[in-house]
């Protein structure tokens, strides 16, 4: 089963094949075994093909939409957006 899901976060790696980032906390959201909800914490991810990553670089604050397969399981990042300037992440812990 695969589900894409968004995320705020702080770019720590850019590379061709992978990426990680510190993320802002994620809210639930799901069903059954698949209930996606997480504080702040860095995440590795694959890169999807053809992903444009020139102009990024370690520091930018991104809106990533990233892809969850939890057969493989693998995350793969599919869209990397910079956040406009002055825009404030908190990392902690998720809104209940």
């Amino acid at each position: 089963m695969k589900r894409s899901l968004q995320l705020l976060g702080l770019l720590l790696l850019v590379q061709v094949a992978a990426c990680r980032d510190r993320n802002a906390p994620v809210p639930s959201a799901g069903a059954g075994r698949y209930l996606v909800g997480m504080s702040s914490m860095v995440m590795g991810f694959g890169v999807g093909s053809g992903l444009p990553l020139a102009g990024l670089a370690p520091g930018d604050q991104v809106e990533v939409t990233f892809t969850v397969d939890w057969e493989r399981p693998a995350l793969t990042v599919e869209r990397l957006v910079r956040l406009p300037p002055g825009t404030h992440l908190t990392f902690g812990e998720p809104a209940r």
